[in-house]
């Protein structure tokens, strides 16, 4: 039997018997033992946290069934006093404006609003990671008979760009140029 639609996180307690038709009566065996259990919400899984730009990390994870809301935390260390984050509905956060290079360490745990009260899943697996810059793309090298022009497209957050050369792609490769 699945109970369904009770209140999250209120205890119900369950007893049964059996019971066996003869003709149109019932004939009853003794109740079981009582067994109780609380609905709670599952804690969000599959959490990510990945680069988004040189000082963001984008942190997502699964939709939590019967969810109103997701509490994001993050710490410098996985040891240290993890702080909250704004909450949001969404499946994921991006923590900007933090300092590139440095690992930061999330956990997020759901809730759900029971009137103006909240109840809480237990928290996910921490995880982390390290905003940096992306690495250039769309590189274009377009040459004349003593030349060649190397372009790539910006990379947010990037001071300047250091330009590498060798004679073949596996060969061994010496900075050439810094350039802004």
């Amino acid at each position: 039997y699945n109970n369904a639609y009770i209140t999250t996180n209120n205890a119900y307690y369950y007893k049964v018997r059996a019971y066996r038709l003869i003709g149109n009566c019932k004939a009853y065996s003794g109740f079981s033992t009582i067994t109780s259990a609380k609905p709670v919400l599952a804690s969000p899984i599959a959490v990510k946290a990945v680069s988004s730009s040189y000082n963001s990390i984008n942190v997502s994870w699964n939709g939590v069934s019967g969810a109103s809301g997701y509490e994001v935390y993050k710490a410098t260390s996985s040891k240290a006093v993890f702080i909250l984050l704004p909450t949001t509905s969404a499946k994921n956060y991006n923590n900007t404006y933090i300092t590139p290079n440095n690992t930061y360490y999330y956990k997020v745990r759901a809730y759900r609003l029971i009137g103006k009260a909240k109840v809480y899943s237990g928290f996910s697996t921490i995880i982390s990671a390290k905003p940096i810059l992306s690495s250039p793309n769309s590189v274009k090298a377009v040459s004349s008979y003593n030349s060649i022009y190397t372009s790539w497209s910006t990379v947010n957050g990037a001071s300047a760009y250091e330009v590498y050369r060798a004679t073949s792609s596996s060969g061994s490769y010496a900075l050439v140029s810094s350039t802004n």
